[in-house]
């Protein structure tokens, strides 16, 4: 997220992107919470994993 401000503003001092810029900030969060989305998954699909797997004990 920090790395999408600092481009949204260097295009925007640089090149006077500000309308168009602001989608880079979008994009990244929609692409952060993605990422979160499909990690927790692939956590808890490998914490299920192993808890099926183990043999019973006693």
């Amino acid at each position: 997220m920090l790395t999408s401000i600092l481009v949204y503003l260097i295009l925007g001092f640089v090149l006077n992107w500000w309308h168009p810029g602001w989608i880079i900030v979008v994009a990244a969060a929609f692409g952060c919470a993605i990422t979160s989305i499909i990690t927790n998954l692939t956590i808890e699909l490998k914490k299920s994993d192993k808890e099926n797997n183990q043999p019973p004990q006693g």
